[in-house]
């Protein structure tokens, strides 16, 4: 004589099969969006990727006072870090996305000319919102490059500013230089330092 399952057993087992199968299904979503995220376990790989997305293709004259690309994205990533409490999280990598698609973009160059410059810094970059990030727009009352040659035309002609041992030169190492003050923004922000080394002739801003 055949003995039946209950009917209530069965759709138990059923219920317990469904759940099961739902979880695998999610483990496996879940592991996907991991897969999908950067490789942001590695500081140092991020700290280049942003370097990368800083660094002009082509430098001009224009251009030797501004900032190190690779010591700008360190300070950025560093600003990002301990904006996340010291540790890389979700949102950790869902900011660096969106920093490094908004570099990256040619129709808003003036996010990166800013951050070079020093208009925008690595802490206030970090605190930008994302539409702020991706409109080019919310730039266009920063300096213009026409009154960014004439910055560095003044600074260069300052041959006869003070002699600081305060810095030292990214390109040869030596500390002996010049510097001059100028302010390039308006009149509530700070000034911008210009500095030469007389060893080598490297020039930068801060």
């Amino acid at each position: 004589m055949t003995t039946k399952t209950p009917k209530r057993a069965t759709k138990r087992k059923r219920i317990t099969v469904i759940s099961i199968a739902a979880n695998e299904k999610e483990k496996e979503e879940e592991e996907d969006r991991d897969s999908c995220r950067f490789r942001t376990r590695d500081r140092a790989a991020n700290v280049e990727m942003l370097s990368k997305a800083l660094t002009r293709s082509v430098a001009t004259e224009m251009n030797e006072f501004e900032a190190d690309p690779h010591e700008l994205a360190a300070d950025i990533e560093d600003m990002l870090y301990k904006k996340n409490s010291n540790r890389i999280s979700r949102d950790y990598d869902d900011q660096l996305r969106s920093m490094l698609f908004n570099l990256q973009k040619k129709t808003n160059t003036a996010l990166r000319d800013a951050l070079l410059r020093g208009e925008i810094t690595a802490r206030g970059f970090v605190a930008m919102r994302a539409p702020a990030l991706a409109n080019p727009e919310l730039l266009s009352a920063r300096d213009s490059d026409a009154e960014w040659a004439k910055t560095i035309a003044m600074a260069r002609s300052l041959d006869t500013s003070q002699e600081t041992t305060a810095y030292t030169c990214r390109k040869c190492g030596k500390n002996k230089c010049r510097m001059t003050s100028l302010q390039t923004r308006s009149a509530d922000e700070g000034m911008t330092t210009f500095i030469s080394c007389i060893s080598c002739g490297n020039r930068w801003s801060n």
